[in-house]
């Protein structure tokens, strides 16, 4: 059995990882499954992300997740609370560093004054964004903020991964939005 704790102390930065096969591949999809985003400056990481799309011609895929260990976020000094509302703040803003020509963003978490953030994406209208978690939350974020699809994994029974994609078919039809508007993880 692996030792866990061990095996993510040996991971090399996916960004990184990720960039270095652009300039070895020509036609792969390159994401990440999952990043933390609270444990980035969103900027810096829309940037991160921007690079790697120029770098891949528009390969570039952003898997997002907010992370579930109490633990990671003391080390990091980022408060626990309110999760949900900053990911939602997150992911906007996400959209708009990636799309405007000028940003501008005044949230509650971020605040970014009007600037020119480039350069821009090769990916149209911007890379696809896909969440992972389990939680009704995520499935809500997903279909509310139009997001690209889920990143499931199978950490337990087929049962709840099957509930957990029929919930997420059930919001979408909520919100009158197509499930099949929503691309699997490749």
């Amino acid at each position: 059995m692996v030792d866990c704790q061990t095996f993510y102390q040996n991971v090399l930065d996916p960004l990184e990882t990720l960039t270095f096969v652009a300039a070895n591949t020509q036609k792969i999809v390159l994401g990440t499954s999952v990043i933390d985003m609270f444990f980035h400056n969103p900027v810096v990481l829309a940037r991160r992300f921007l690079t790697l799309d120029i770098f891949s011609q528009g390969r570039a895929i952003c898997g997002l997740g907010i992370g579930s260990s109490k633990d990671e976020y003391q080390v990091s000094n980022i408060p626990y609370e309110k999760t949900g509302e900053r990911a939602n703040e997150y992911v906007q803003l996400l959209k708009k560093i990636w799309t405007d020509d000028v940003v501008e963003f005044k949230g509650k978490y971020h605040t970014i004054p009007a600037s020119k953030i480039g350069p821009k994406l090769i990916h149209k209208p911007h890379i696809p964004i896909y969440l992972g978690g389990f939680s009704s939350k995520t499935f809500k974020r997903i279909v509310n903020f139009d997001l690209d699809g889920w990143l499931a994994t199978i950490g337990g029974p087929l049962e709840y991964l099957d509930k957990s994609i029929k919930d997420l078919r059930g919001y979408t039809e909520k919100a009158k939005k197509m499930p099949t508007n929503l691309r699997s993880s490749r």
